[in-house]
């Protein structure tokens, strides 16, 4: 009986010495998470101080996404001096916890030469992390790294495995290299239009140009420069600043639609506003054919599409 009661007292001791500590991480653990959340809010706002606050509060208790986003704001320099070397220490940190996104920072920052010296083999080394956990842009990295024998000798299998992988979760870039693979190389080119096409009916801006542009050559599909036409606007209309140059050009020479220069002039103006390089090119040679009359009308358009897409 006195050792049956010695055992229960020995138990409550480490009960009341455990619990304690059991609370108090849960409570440090729901600070950080709600000291993210703020933080997160402060950024969509783009107030970028506040955020960085909150990040700090978070990041010294371990959370990791806190201190990942604390690298990006020291990575791209926002609300702090863009310092490399703090963005790799905190990026750092998030990877240790297996982030993904922080994980493929480090692969980036490795491959780039950012906040540490440039080395391809670890940047290899820390996209594998991440792409094996599934995430398509590490993977999509990988498989590039691969494809231009950086950190090793090119492999093409590998390369093709990786992209593969992104572009079955509809990563658009993946999709667009392996086209360009595959039509160098030979390989499943269906396949490419199909992604593509998946991603233009989800509103996806780059696939509807990417098909669009198939269209226009007649690779992968028949020949179709009104459906070209037709994604091109899509793709413009969302801001793609190549879509909008290329239905410029078709407007300009009538393929695919009724020839028009003041609407080819409405769109070499909206992709000059981005500054594209050809698209103000082009649009210098246009005004040379149109009158003033004709400039002011395709003026007037540009403000109208503008106000209506940039609200």
């Amino acid at each position: 009986m006195k050792l049956l009661n010695y055992n229960i007292f020995l138990l409550a001791v480490i009960y009341l010495i455990w619990m304690p500590l059991v609370i108090a991480d849960v409570a440090e653990t729901v600070v950080a998470e709600d000291a993210f959340k703020q933080a997160m809010e402060f950024y969509k706002q783009n107030d970028f101080a506040e955020a960085k606050s909150g990040y700090e509060k978070a990041a010294t208790q371990e959370h990791a996404e806190a201190q990942y986003y604390l690298g990006l704001l020291y990575d791209i320099g926002e609300g702090v001096p863009q310092d490399f070397i703090k963005a790799v220490s905190w990026y750092r940190k998030a990877a240790k916890q297996g982030l993904v996104q922080a994980q493929r920072a480090m692969g980036t920052m490795y491959r780039d030469g950012k906040g540490v010296y440039p080395n391809f083999a670890k940047a290899k080394q820390w996209y594998l992390k991440a792409a094996e956990q599934g995430f398509a842009q590490a993977q999509f990295n990988l498989g590039m790294m691969y494809n231009y024998g950086q950190g090793g000798s090119q492999d093409l299998a590998q390369a093709e495995q990786w992209l593969k992988k992104a572009a079955e979760q509809g990563l658009v870039s993946a999709q667009y290299h392996l086209w360009i693979m595959y039509r160098d190389g030979g390989g499943d080119i269906e396949q490419v239009v199909a992604w593509f096409r998946k991603g233009a009916e989800q509103e996806n801006a780059a696939a509807q140009a990417y098909l669009a542009l198939m269209y226009y050559q007649g690779e992968g599909v028949t020949k179709d420069l009104a459906q070209a036409a037709s994604l091109y606007r899509k793709a413009a209309n969302q801001g793609d600043f190549a879509a909008q140059y290329n239905l410029g050009m078709m407007y300009e020479k009538g393929l695919g639609v009724p020839q028009n220069l003041v609407l080819s002039y409405q769109w070499y103006a909206v992709s000059a506003n981005r500054e594209n390089e050809m698209a103000i090119t082009a649009l210098e040679q246009l005004k040379t054919q149109l009158s003033p009359e004709k400039i002011k009308e395709g003026e007037r358009l540009v403000q109208q599409w503008t106000k209506k897409h940039t609200q």
